[in-house]
């Protein structure tokens, strides 16, 4: 496959309550100081696959021991994805995101938020039908066995 090179612009703070589907029960981010960061320019090749395990290689499906486990490796969480990332994604064809993220998963830690009902939730990209989409996913209802990606360490 040849390399993808995405461009992200990280001049403009996103606004979840003024993206084209807003987030309209939007309180805060978990991350606020997160959210401009990341290069400014990568290769899809440079994102590398992690899965949440515990200690004895378990998969931890647990939206709220996933955030645990990131709150307790604060580079960790650096390495991640935020909304800038996957609005850049979003310019990919469903076709080659889905060639590309094998599980037509995309989940941008750096911006999981908390609502005004105090629930968390983390951005999702995904191909769906003839685009690639945005959707919030609640973290009181993980069940995926996907991966989460990160830049590769430099």
């Amino acid at each position: 496959m040849e390399p993808i090179e995405i461009k992200v612009d990280r001049s403009e703070f996103l606004d979840p309550t003024k993206i084209e589907k807003p987030l309209l029960s939007f309180k805060e981010f978990l991350y606020p100081e997160l959210q401009q960061s990341g290069p400014e320019s990568y290769k899809v090749s440079d994102l590398e696959p992690i899965y949440f395990t515990t200690d004895q290689r378990e998969l931890i499906f647990s939206g709220k021991e996933i955030l645990k486990r990131f709150q307790s490796l604060p580079d960790e969480i650096e390495r991640t994805l935020n909304l800038q990332d996957g609005f850049a994604l979003m310019d990919l064809s469903p076709k080659t995101f889905s060639e590309r993220f094998p599980e037509n998963f995309v989940a941008c830690w750096k911006s999981a938020i908390r609502n005004i009902a105090g629930n968390e939730l983390v951005p999702i990209i995904r191909a769906k039908g003839d685009s690639v989409v945005c959707y919030w996913h609640g973290l009181y209802a993980w069940r995926f066995e996907s991966p989460y990606y990160r830049f590769a360490a430099e």
